[in-house]
């Protein structure tokens, strides 16, 4: 149980992570939630500096144990409205096999966005042939998103990304030198791309779609983590799907011809779903997910675990070396 908030971050975490704590949480949400509710236990599972931290919340309402809870706590406060008001629209929008956390509370002085903890298993955790059906189902998961229409305001904006390119370049070259002529190389040609990128289509896109942000129970498909929604082409979640799954390839490792089956299987179920909306990017889309792989890797983020040392620096080689791949396809 975290008691104080010197148990979060031994470097000193950011003003209002004191209230990741059960009696601070019970607190604020028994208010919204009703008699007998409780907080009976946090657990940090995710932080970015500076800007969120994350936590699991187990409680108990008046009828005993209650549901997981998922804590947002953001340091800017504006975040935690617009995450939590596009997940709200997304919820309202849920069908058989298709859904989203159910939003729960918000807390805008606070910088707290609460939902429930959604029920399933990822990709990664399960055998054949529950693993092609979650492929599967996560093909036509995102593509009832992108058929989706909100006005969420924010747009990708390619002047960002390539300011963001470069940044990665820089950041994944210092952390693993003996790769630091391929990231160039690689930054070097998505630069180049992104000064001529066309959206094919404008749709509503998830942004950080992989393996682990989409949880299967039953069958059903529920995706989580939308902190990045915005307005953009399709390819970049459909590539970035594909690409996280070359890297869950590579730590299992999978055979190269079930690995290229797999990709396939959610290629062309989404296509058979959505039509060919992610075709004419893929290939920049694909290698930009490749560099981003490597940047989170170096930092040790991304789709857990987290590599260590040598297959850290082989994760990154590979990674890399397949996003080079994709700018001569």
């Amino acid at each position: 149980m975290i008691t104080s908030k010197h148990d979060l971050h031994p470097t000193g975490p950011p003003v209002g992570a004191e209230l990741l704590d059960t009696d601070a949480l019970t607190a604020l949400l028994a208010p919204q939630l009703g008699a007998g509710f409780r907080v009976v236990a946090v657990t940090p599972v995710a932080h970015t500096p500076g800007k969120r931290w994350v936590a699991v919340c187990q409680t108990h309402d008046a009828g005993g144990a209650g549901p997981d809870l998922i804590v947002k706590l953001y340091a800017d406060p504006a975040r935690a409205v617009r995450n939590h008001d596009v997940l709200e629209q997304l919820y309202a929008q849920r069908r058989t096999g298709w859904s989203v956390p159910r939003p729960v509370a918000l807390l805008p002085a606070h910088g707290l966005s609460v939902h429930e903890a959604a029920r399933g298993r990822p990709l990664d955790e399960l055998l054949e042939p529950a693993r092609t059906a979650a492929l599967a189902a996560s093909a036509r998961w995102l593509a009832v998103l992108h058929g989706l229409t909100f006005d969420f305001q924010r747009r990708v904006n390619m002047e960002s990304e390539v300011r963001k390119i470069g940044e990665w370049v820089i950041l994944v070259s210092a952390e693993q030198p003996d790769v630091a002529s391929t990231a160039a190389q690689l930054g070097s040609w998505l630069t180049s791309r992104a000064a001529t990128f066309e959206s094919a289509s404008d749709a509503t896109i998830h942004r950080d779609f992989q393996y682990r942000h989409v949880l299967i129970d039953d069958g059903d498909a529920t995706a989580i983590d939308f902190d990045e929604v915005r307005v953009g082409d399709p390819a970049f979640d459909v590539a970035h799907f594909g690409a996280n799954l070359h890297l869950l390839g590579l730590r299992e490792p999978i055979a190269d011809a079930e690995a290229a089956r797999l990709a396939a299987v959610f290629l062309i179920e989404y296509s058979a779903a959505a039509g060919d909306r992610a075709g004419r990017n893929y290939d920049f889309c694909y290698a930009y997910t490749c560099l981003k792989i490597a940047k989170q890797l170096v930092r040790g983020r991304g789709p857990a675990p987290a590599p260590q040392r040598e297959e850290l620096a082989r994760q990154v080689r590979l990674m890399l070396e397949e996003g080079l791949r994709w700018t001569t396809l």
